[in-house]
């Protein structure tokens, strides 16, 4: 019901581009971009239907979810992409940075800080990424229906696209391969 509820608000939405997610005839899911400051940031949603009736899933839309933000990059010629979770769906979190190579915001620029006097890095596997982590929330942006909760930002740059492209990480076909279509506004 939530998938639903949050197709009909991307379908209704003002002051975006849409892209309709099909498998064969069947409707699986809506992909959009809002808050576009041209050729520089979007922000990316995407809702898919229950994978019982479309057959499509998550895991089965890398290929189509990689495809998108290559487009996306090109087309609207951004510098960046953006999204936001909500911080009780972590393992969504974790396939954006897994499966696509999002980085949380600052990830990659914190041995800037040894530039700041009295500011120490931890030299510890995976520290960095958890300091970054902190860092890329929206804190109480989330309404779940019952509390506020805060937003982790994650952040594609053109260059980690492009480089990740250049060495053929391209994610592997998978079986379901949804298609889309595109509504401007």
């Amino acid at each position: 019901e939530e998938a639903r509820a949050n197709a009909l608000w991307l379908m209704t939405t003002g002051d975006d581009w849409r892209w309709e997610v099909w498998n064969g005839g069947t409707f699986a899911g809506m992909l959009l971009l809002s808050r576009i400051s041209p050729k520089v940031d979007a922000l990316f949603h995407f809702t898919l239907l229950p994978a019982k009736e479309t057959g499509v899933t998550l895991f089965g839309s890398r290929k189509l979810m990689w495809n998108f933000l290559g487009y996306v990059f090109d087309q609207f010629q951004l510098q960046r992409i953006t999204v936001e979770i909500p911080e009780h769906h972590a393992k969504l979190a974790h396939w954006f940075r897994q499966r696509l190579g999002f980085k949380y915001e600052g990830e990659q620029s914190l041995s800037r800080l040894t530039k700041w006097r009295g500011v120490t890095i931890l030299d510890t596997k995976g520290a960095p990424a958890w300091i970054a982590s902190q860092g890329s929330r929206k804190e109480r942006a989330h309404w779940d229906g019952t509390k506020w909760a805060d937003l982790t930002v994650l952040r594609m740059l053109r260059e980690d696209y492009e480089a990740r492209r250049a060495l053929g990480e391209m994610p592997q076909a998978t079986r379901d391969e949804p298609t889309t279509e595109s509504s401007e506004n």
